[in-house]
């Protein structure tokens, strides 16, 4: 069966365009064409990622991410922005909505097929060499556990509620242990070859991750290393 890519636009030659180009790399498409077409569309197809084409006029892109990340049934889906260079300053209010990545218009469709690849084929990146052969692909430390193959990750006992981001970012983390990542490094792996990303952008994404492992403040075992970057404190995951 071929994955689906949901795209909320009201710009029909938009549409038309990004679907000839993704009809050709073997995925299907919708159109969700306003705000309120969403619930029924996503109920009756659900999509392996979603595009949101920020210019249009019939919803308000920040709404609609949020909306789709406040429902259980939806917020596992990965989501991509178009962004219109005179809005470039969105950036930061969609990745707070849950927005995955952003790409300014125009962009050239190589990006946005590698992000899409990625999120319909499971999460790949070049960390994957890198995982543990153990017969059931769990990493685990102290309470703390991920699940390669499912994709999920437990904190003492309570299942994580992570965005694919998150999911390599906690990865990284706890393969490392102990270890101080700079924000570039993790800029790195969460955004590959996107070397204009801002890697402040990181601190959003770490924050998210936080509250997904949020029990008690004091505890959190994931630190800030001050004008530097992040580390995973091995003790501090163990009851």
């Amino acid at each position: 069966m071929k994955p689906t890519i949901a795209f909320c636009s009201d710009d029909p030659e938009l549409y038309l365009l990004l679907r000839h180009i993704l009809e050709a790399e073997g995925y299907a498409t919708i159109l969700i064409a306003a705000l309120s077409e969403i619930n029924d569309v996503l109920t009756e197809n659900t999509p392996q990622a979603i595009v949101v084409d920020c210019s249009a006029g019939n919803f308000d892109a920040i709404e609609l991410c949020g909306q789709i990340k406040s429902d259980d049934a939806t917020r596992g889906i990965p989501i991509a922005a178009l962004i219109s260079p005179q809005k470039a300053d969105q950036f930061v209010r969609l990745i707070n909505a849950g927005v995955d990545d952003g790409f300014v218009r125009p962009l050239g469709p190589d990006k946005l097929l590698h992000f899409l690849r990625r999120a319909t084929s499971g999460i790949q990146d070049r960390s994957s060499a890198q995982l543990p052969h153990t017969k059931e692909k769990i990493l685990r430390q102290g309470d703390l556990e991920i699940n390669f193959e499912a994709h999920y990750g437990t904190f003492k006992g309570r299942r994580l509620d992570l965005t694919p981001i998150g999911f390599r970012l906690l990865r990284h983390l706890l393969q490392y242990p102990n270890c101080v990542h700079s924000r570039e490094e993790l800029a790195d792996l969460i955004w590959n070859d996107r070397k204009e990303t801002n890697p402040r952008m990181v601190d959003v994404h770490v924050s998210r991750l936080r509250k997904s492992l949020q029990t008690d403040r004091r505890r959190c075992p994931i630190k800030t290393v001050r004008s530097y970057g992040y580390i995973l404190e091995a003790s501090t995951v163990t009851s």
